[in-house]
């Protein structure tokens, strides 16, 4: 049954014995859809079993558009007011907090955290052990591993790798087929930096 059917018969929904959230069609946001498409609802998330040792039962995280976009399985977790949609995954023991956005096709796994302002796009991976925050962009094909820090107003697009123990922060642009492994911090294309690409809330209801 699509979600907007189910939104009509539950004030939440729930998947079998083992979930570890619930969707509350009660409290939801609506956002204008980043490829144009109109809007979108996405719901918030209330935990129905303790999650590592700071998601407690009954705690409220943060927005998804659907159960596809958090596993149930493993310690991953959508906290604060981080919002998750489109066909973005979240899923083995990553965190996305803050007023993160994850959305498009992009996947946030393993240990990796993605939280603050941070945007994770298009098709881009974020896992291992790295960072995304700050108001930084992470889009197209990019994968960002090991334990790279993407921070600052930092933007990473293209098909690039940043891995390693690479960071690119302030408002560094990395772009093309670039592979970064052990980048210095700091500007790596001067290019000024633009508004972040990323969903605009158009109301909310609680």
């Amino acid at each position: 049954m699509p979600v907007s059917q189910r939104t009509r018969l539950l004030p939440f929904c729930r998947r079998p014995a083992g979930d570890k959230y619930e969707l509350l069609f009660q409290d939801s946001r609506e956002i204008e859809d980043p490829q144009g498409r109109g809007r979108l609802t996405l719901y918030r998330i209330r935990a129905v079993r303790a999650i590592r040792d700071v998601v407690r039962r009954g705690d409220l995280g943060g927005y998804v558009q659907s159960l596809d976009n958090l596993s149930h399985a493993g310690n991953c977790w959508v906290a604060d007011r981080a919002c998750i949609l489109g066909n973005a995954r979240i899923w083995g023991d990553a965190w996305v907090g803050g007023a993160a956005t994850v959305c498009d096709q992009a996947w946030v796994f393993e240990r990796a955290v993605v939280c603050g302002q941070a945007v994770v796009a298009g098709s881009a991976r974020v896992f291992g052990q790295a960072q995304v925050y700050g108001r930084s962009y992470v889009g197209g094909h990019v994968l960002v591993a090991g334990q790279a820090v993407v921070s600052g107003q930092a933007h990473a697009m293209g098909c690039c790798w940043v891995g390693g123990q690479a960071r690119l922060d302030h408002d560094a642009w990395l772009s093309g087929n670039q592979i970064i492994t052990e980048a210095p911090s700091g500007c790596l294309w001067p290019s000024g930096c633009r508004e972040i690409p990323g969903p605009r809330v158009l109301s909310e209801r609680a």
